[in-house]
């Protein structure tokens, strides 16, 4: 198959082939392209399998977008992004960058390059949450410097991770060392790499003989988490429980499942104990405190945004994958059984 031509391109989107030179060489902003012109070359070039590459930059914007997928209240709302996206900020401000562009398309697949990397009005960018590999081959493909945080690792970019399997390996080691073998857990519904493998460390960790027991929520928000327990209270019998410990996902799935025993009149920890993870805003108000797993969601976007400008400065992209670790944190929510 013969190599697809800049000429090509340019008939195929309807425009000069200047016009497709700049676009697809990041110089669309410089010469005043309008940003439906510039997405419809890109979109074409990619259709046809032009190898394009970002040329080095002479002159830097000082500018990073942030991509994320889904609705911007929901990322900086929710007290697991919005403390990544603090870090992000705080990075970029120490470091002279400014936080220009956040994509909020659900569909990223069908949303096409960000205009303001098309544009050129952006040095580099992070993508926050669950991105489709397809979409970050896309923007690698375009040779933006970039850092995935807290999701799947594409091998051939940079990412800021949580080890969703050690994560939960430590708390089940705590929870034996206090005497629970039968746990139940709790998983949310996102379906995220990070959940795939904390699931994975609770199923590894059960000990022999002991069969795992598994409680699936609707989301991942404290109303999924009551929501799924006070739907299940009926199949338990009281006094009678077929776990000693619930070990949900997250702390806000934790926090409604304490609620909702609390309203069936179960006491927390003394008839059934309860553990989070990702130590969120919600386990010192939660009554009992609950303990958890910690791990510092702003250290991980400023961690993203130092290698992000590295590359940037550099110029390198030798790409690696940066895993923060966890540690645990012991509160009230946990009981120890006698005799353990």
């Amino acid at each position: 198959m013969s190599k697809i031509t800049l000429r090509q391109v340019a008939q195929e989107a309807g425009v000069s082939l200047a016009t497709a030179s700049a676009v697809l060489s990041g110089k669309a902003r410089m010469r005043r392209i309008a940003a439906e012109t510039a997405q419809r070359v890109w979109q074409v070039g990619q259709q046809l399998g032009y190898q394009m590459r970002r040329p080095a930059r002479q002159n830097l914007t000082q500018n990073i977008g942030v991509i994320l997928r889904g609705r911007v209240r929901y990322y900086l709302g929710n007290p697991f992004y919005g403390e990544i996206f603090c870090g992000i900020e705080q990075e970029l401000d120490r470091r002279g960058y400014n936080l220009l562009f956040s994509s909020t398309q659900e569909n990223l697949e069908s949303s096409g390059m960000p205009r303001v990397l098309v544009q050129g009005r952006v040095d580099g960018l992070i993508l926050l949450g669950q991105v489709p590999d397809s979409y970050v081959k896309q923007l690698a493909d375009f040779g933006a410097p970039m850092v995935c945080v807290h999701f799947d690792h594409f091998p051939a970019v940079t990412s800021v991770v949580i080890d969703g399997h050690e994560e939960c390996v430590q708390a089940m080691r705590y929870l034996a060392s206090c005497g629970h073998q039968r746990i139940l857990y709790l998983a949310s519904n996102t379906g995220s790499q990070h959940s795939r493998d904390h699931e994975r460390g609770y199923l590894g960790s059960l000990g022999p003989g002991v069969a795992p027991q598994i409680l699936r929520a609707d989301g991942a928000d404290i109303e999924d988490g009551w929501a799924a327990v006070t739907g299940a209270l009926p199949t338990w019998k009281a006094g009678v429980w077929p776990f000693t410990c619930l070990l949900a996902e997250n702390d806000s799935l934790a926090a409604g499942a304490v609620q909702a025993l609390t309203a069936a009149k179960v006491r927390v920890p003394q008839d059934i104990s309860v553990m989070g993870g990702q130590d969120l805003d919600v386990p010192i108000r939660s009554a009992p405190p609950l303990t958890t797993t910690f791990v510092d969601k702003a250290y991980m976007g400023k961690v993203a945004v130092r290698h992000l400008i590295e590359m940037i400065e550099s110029q390198g992209n030798e790409p690696l994958r940066i895993v923060i670790p966890t540690r645990l944190v012991e509160r009230a929510s946990v009981a120890v059984i006698r005799g353990s």
